[in-house]
């Protein structure tokens, strides 16, 4: 019996151990409860789709050692920092060379500060779902740990995607891992960071691959064509930016500060430059190429670092000069969410993609769900994405948490007679895979 057969009869199997499933459901006070459960048992045996993630090559991820923190070392430690933990200390944490006993000390009081947030609560869930222990403590990491360590092994990636249900990855960590084993098992596809000229190590590079001397504007936009004809026959499937500032391209001034670069020994200029001149009219002509090669292009919105520099309001520039092209715009621009659903609801060209948002914040996104039903086309919605690097155990929690906001909110809306339950779960089957399918073009 496969692993996703064990999770609907009951009982599931961790990569190594069997255990029975815990139910994670929120019990509602009210009728929609009943509503809700339902709906949560219909979505687990929906096929799903995660519409983004960063995961390393499975072989990577493997070669290191694992145990309980390595479920921490992705956004649990974000939380962790916050709280005021030592960095030394942290570090020491992640140090799988020190006992267990020792790094649990060194975070425990501020583990207990940051257990109840949708950070932590992610891997919470994941570990009961995976391995049947409904809490991490003291007593409990020593066992986490040995379990974690287990599972620890070739078919990793493919164990998680099995007990989720997922059969496509949109996974935008470049391109390096294409001959990695797990890419002939599952159809996952990718996108590629859209710094093309980013330096002129790079620059050169690929001048070199495609034989080409650039000495002006017009020779860079055949350079930057004939690289998105080469991804796309690689399989990438999007175009990833980052939302900042832009203006309307200058062609005079582009092709100036080219010459500039050109005559310069050395030069470093990424996608956050997006109003150095060259580099904000490659970004709008790279725009116009991605809907003439059928490119997507996923587009970072908020969270990180100083998140007024990434507000969602800076991609209308881009969609309204360029209406052909597809944007799926990320994380709902926490926090900028409701300027990001009206984005989506005035843009025919912009998608709502809520990678991250459910362990960002629960309460928040259940908030935005309840706008975006009220106010978006239902088929620009792409439900999941779990957003990880080479925790991929992280998933299963992450998809719980998705599943638990949108049974919460069409629970609620079925009892106000929005929708019924059948549309209901035809809308879930929709925003959980037909939307991401459609909008990338998965076969």
């Amino acid at each position: 019996m496969k692993r996703r057969d064990l999770i609907k009869t009951g009982t599931a199997m961790a990569v190594g151990f069997s255990f029975p499933v815990l139910s994670h459901g929120k019990q509602l006070d009210t009728v929609s409860g009943g509503i809700y459960d339902q709906l949560m048992r219909e979505m687990d045996s929906m096929d799903i789709i995660d519409a983004h993630e960063h995961l390393i090559p499975e072989e990577k991820r493997i070669s290191k050692q694992a145990d309980v923190f390595t479920l921490f070392n992705h956004y649990v430690n974000c939380d962790l920092i916050s709280a005021g933990i030592d960095p030394e200390d942290l570090r020491l944490v992640f140090n799988s060379d020190l006992p267990l006993q020792e790094r649990w000390q060194k975070l425990e009081y501020y583990w207990n500060q940051i257990k109840y947030s949708s950070y932590a609560k992610c891997t919470r869930i994941t570990v009961e779902k995976l391995y049947g222990i409904d809490d991490i403590n003291v007593n409990t990491i020593e066992e986490i740990s040995a379990k974690v360590a287990n599972g620890n092994k070739p078919g990793l990636y493919q164990e998680i995607f099995d007990m989720c249900n997922i059969k496509y990855v949109i996974d935008q960590n470049g391109l390096t891992k294409m001959p990695d084993p797990i890419y002939s098992q599952m159809p996952l596809l990718q996108g590629s960071s859209f710094m093309i000229f980013a330096t002129k190590k790079r620059f050169d590079k690929m001048c070199k691959e495609f034989n080409m001397e650039v000495t002006s504007l017009g020779d860079c936009m055949k350079l930057l064509d004939k690289q998105l004809s080469a991804w796309k026959e690689q399989g990438v499937v999007s175009i990833k930016i980052r939302t900042a500032p832009n203006v309307e391209p200058n062609a005079i001034e582009a092709e100036k500060r080219l010459q500039e670069m050109l005559k310069a020994g050395d030069w470093h200029i990424d996608n956050y430059q997006t109003m150095d001149p060259f580099n904000n009219y490659i970004l709008h002509e790279c725009m116009e190429l991605a809907a003439e090669h059928d490119f997507v292009v996923s587009a970072h919105a908020g969270v990180w670092g100083d998140f007024r520099d990434m507000d969602s309001k800076d991609l209308l520039t881009l969609a309204i000069a360029h209406p052909e092209t597809k944007y799926d715009l990320y994380h709902l621009g926490f926090p900028f969410i409701r300027d990001t659903i009206m984005i989506a609801k005035n843009n025919p060209n912009v998608y709502l993609n809520l990678c991250w948002t459910h362990i960002l914040s629960q309460t928040q996104t259940n908030s935005a769900l309840r706008e975006i039903v009220d106010s978006v086309p239902l088929n620009k919605v792409s439900a999941f994405g779990g957003d990880f690097v080479g925790h991929v155990e992280n998933i299963v929690g992450h998809l719980q948490m998705a599943k638990e906001d949108f049974a919460e909110v069409f629970a609620e809306e079925i009892q106000r007679g929005r929708f019924d339950f059948h549309e209901a779960v035809g809308i879930l089957k929709q925003c959980f895979y037909d939307n991401p399918k459609n909008l990338y073009k998965l076969s």
